[in-house]
């Protein structure tokens, strides 16, 4: 899963990068201007899967990846320029969701490209950007779709005409994409233009080590933003959380109690991240690996076995399935069994998260 990070210019999206990878991208003050995006990809941390390699002594222990895309500053109006405004929003586009980092950090030092810091106003400023780049590409689109309409009407341009307009009057209305309720086949269709606001969106309140304790006053004045689907929020100390990313684990669990946080800021966005993008985890044993796998919350067991092998879906005969919790608690597998946890279900099976599953099939 490839999370784009963005935010208005000077917002810390870069500072906060590097507290989610432990890398050192360049962070200067003054380089609103910069263009590469930067890259990174983490191992998302698991406690239970740590308890599976112990349990099971694999040859290797095999984590959920995210991976972040770091683009430069949107700033008001910069959706309507030029060319290289277009391949910035064209990076973003790569991404499966969105991570919107937002200023309330102060720094006299830089200045904030609006004057001052206000957290609402903000949010509406880049949302107000992504809603107006997708609107270009709908009307790019559209001319050519009438365009086309006019030689040959066919159902599929009817349809996709149809679709196009929807789109266009909830965006002028300023009502991200993700609020609608599109069908499997609609998204199908749309799925080429990668609109930004049908992306899961998670916000970022980036604090001063100053505004301890004031994440959660801060968080409640996005909340016209959170109104939307599939948004959430979360608040992080950006420079102090990347400076404690570069310290060994027990200094940087002290640090961390003294700003109030019991997990790391890799921790806390994986969690926000996975619940705002609607997946969830299950798990693998074996005496090779024991893996942590990134799945759809739903996901039927036949498409979990899928996402391991094509073959283990096309030949799907059986899961046999045990809770995480139940496993612990049991000790092992054959406890497992005799205390009857350890169920077999068939591919219709709604995996839950922390399923530790072993799949069986013929091909």
């Amino acid at each position: 899963m490839k999370l784009g990070i963005t935010g208005l210019p000077l917002s810390g999206k870069t500072t906060i990068f590097n507290a989610l990878t432990h890398l050192k991208a360049e962070t200067s003050d003054y380089g609103a201007g910069k263009r590469t995006p930067n890259l990174g990809a983490i191992r998302v941390p698991d406690a239970r899967l740590d308890a599976l390699a112990e349990m099971f002594v694999p040859r290797k222990p095999v984590h959920a990846t995210l991976e972040f895309l770091d683009v430069a500053g949107i700033g008001r109006g910069d959706s309507a320029k030029g060319e290289t405004e277009a391949q910035l929003l064209a990076k973003l586009r790569e991404s499966d969701g969105l991570i919107h980092v937002i200023r309330a950090f102060e720094n006299e030092n830089v200045l904030h490209p609006e004057g001052s810091n206000d957290v609402g106003r903000d949010a509406k400023i880049l949302d107000d950007e992504l809603i107006l780049a997708d609107l270009a590409i709908i009307e790019k689109r559209s001319a050519r779709v009438e365009s086309d309409l006019k030689k040959l009407k066919s159902a599929e341009l009817l349809q996709e005409q149809e679709i196009l307009t929807t789109c266009r009057e909830s965006l002028e209305k300023e009502n991200p994409l993700r609020n609608l309720d599109f069908d499997k086949n609609t998204l199908r269709v749309i799925s080429g233009f990668c609109f930004l606001t049908l992306r899961p969106e998670l916000y970022v309140v980036n604090l001063g080590e100053e505004q301890k304790g004031k994440g959660p006053e801060l968080l409640g004045l996005l909340g016209e933003a959170l109104k939307n689907r599939r948004t959430r929020a979360a608040a992080f100390f950006g420079r102090l959380e990347a400076e404690i990313a570069e310290l060994d684990a027990e200094d940087a669990r002290a640090f961390l109690e003294d700003l109030g946080l019991s997990e790391s800021s890799l921790e806390r966005l994986a969690r926000e991240a996975y619940a705002v993008m609607g997946v969830q985890t299950f798990f693998t044993i074996g005496s090779d690996e024991v893996r942590a796998w990134m799945i759809p919350v739903g996901m039927h067991a036949a498409d979990a076995a899928g996402e391991i092998h094509s073959d283990m879906q096309r030949g799907f005969i059986r899961a046999e399935v045990v809770a995480f919790d139940h496993l612990v608690e049991c000790g092992s597998l054959a406890k497992a069994k005799d205390a009857a946890r350890l169920r077999l279900e068939g591919k219709d099976y709604e995996v839950q998260d922390g399923d530790v599953i072993q799949f069986r099939f013929n091909v």
